[in-house]
């Protein structure tokens, strides 16, 4: 019951909510992918709110579903908005591949089941602004425990992700090199484990951020819909965070230690 209270809250909040704005000419990309049919009903709202945002340059939602047109659930008209529907089933970390064919300095991907509002969107741009060296979010794992909305540094981060170009480019990078050494690996990335690849792209670790309460689709751990109840995303993952670690060791001398506390 309590779920459906705050989902209603922010379904509203999108339509009544005022437009949010911040100091200078700074600018953001935001990303929203979609694949499963029952979170398709969270795209509007979603694409709603991040419009009531004037710092928001562009939105693209790219439909990694190919059985479904996202214009069926996507009606709102706006100038900065693109849909994309992809031709074959894409993984969450295609979007990266998107945001790297945009002339952008920043860019913010959010999970379809992540509920964010305006005001919540404005924080975590303004912190990604104020220090741009480290990627940004809201959730995020250290020691193997999951936080939320805490001001804290993690190891990895969750279900949105506040990056600049540069980060990207390392992204790529990494992505690239892991290819290299191995391509099973490699084909991991996209649909288990892009955010571990990301949140290894900055100067320092991932830094999460106290937004408010965070909302959450009734989806979010359920088994069929949730991408981390399926059976072969625990092995995808090991593959990336094995090759992410010689990577790393390669270039940096760095070990596993950080990798147990995802």
């Amino acid at each position: 019951m309590l779920k459906k209270i705050l989902y209603w809250r922010w379904l509203l909040n999108s339509y009544i909510c005022s437009n949010q704005s911040i100091n200078g000419n700074n600018k953001v990309i935001v990303i929203l992918a979609s694949y499963h049919i029952e979170r398709m009903k969270n795209i509007q709202p979603l694409v709603r709110s991040i419009s009531k945002c004037d710092f928001v340059d562009k939105i693209i939602v790219s439909n990694h579903n190919p059985d479904v047109f996202i214009e069926d659930w996507v009606k709102i008209k706006d100038e900065r908005l693109q849909l994309i529907n992809q031709p074959t089933r894409r993984g969450p970390g295609y979007c990266w591949t998107l945001a790297d064919k945009e002339d952008s300095e920043f860019f913010i991907l959010i999970d379809d089941d992540f509920l964010i509002f305006p005001r919540q969107l404005k924080i975590l741009f303004q912190h990604l602004v104020e220090q741009p060296d480290v990627p940004h979010g809201v959730t995020g794992f250290l020691k193997a425990r999951y936080y939320q909305s805490r001001e804290m540094e993690v190891v990895t981060l969750n279900q949105i992700y506040a990056i600049t170009r540069a980060h990207l480019e390392k992204y790529i990078e990494l992505a690239e090199t892991i290819r290299a050494i191995d391509p099973s690996a490699y084909d991991s990335i996209e649909p288990y484990a892009h955010e571990i690849i990301i949140s290894k792209t900055g100067k320092n670790k991932p830094k999460i951020h106290n937004i408010g309460p965070v909302t959450r689709c009734h989806t979010a751990r359920k088994s069929g819909v949730a991408i981390h109840r399926e059976k072969d995303f625990m092995a995808g993952r090991e593959k990336v965070i094995n090759a992410l670690e010689t990577v790393l060791h390669n270039q940096y001398g760095e070990r596993r230690p950080w990798a147990e506390n995802i």
